[in-house]
């Protein structure tokens, strides 16, 4: 009985983590085919692992970076990047603005596409 119990908490937390893993889209119409929709997100996630790299060579190595898509009708994609770290409260105001600056400057670029990408640091 307790083997069966342990099985299906496994399969439970299996089945959870793979819907928590999926790239969750509204379910209004975006404009964008599901080929523009693949080529963006693989896009992003490069960018993704850019800025995670900046934040290992300044030393937040253990950062949460969150990438927030907004489709506005008749506007253009604009892109909120939240990073967190509780690192980030004890540093000056001046290191702040320069690991800012240094994120700034990892290029977020999608071909035919005007985008705005506004970068926040947390903590």
């Amino acid at each position: 009985m307790r083997r069966l119990l342990i099985f299906a908490m496994i399969v439970l937390i299996c089945f959870i983590s793979l819907f928590a893993t999926v790239t969750v889209y509204s379910r209004e119409r975006t404009g964008y085919s599901k080929e523009e929709l693949a080529r963006l997100d693989a896009v992003e996630s490069i960018y993704i692992k850019e800025l995670k790299a900046v934040l290992a060579d300044e030393g937040y190595a253990y950062s949460g970076v969150t990438m927030t898509k907004s489709f506005a009708k008749g506007e253009n994609l604009s892109y909120e990047v939240s990073i967190h770290n509780r690192l980030f409260e004890k540093v000056s105001a001046e290191r702040r603005a320069g690991i800012e600056e240094k994120l700034s400057a990892v290029p977020f670029r999608i071909a035919d596409t005007d985008c705005e990408v506004m970068l926040v640091l947390t903590y």
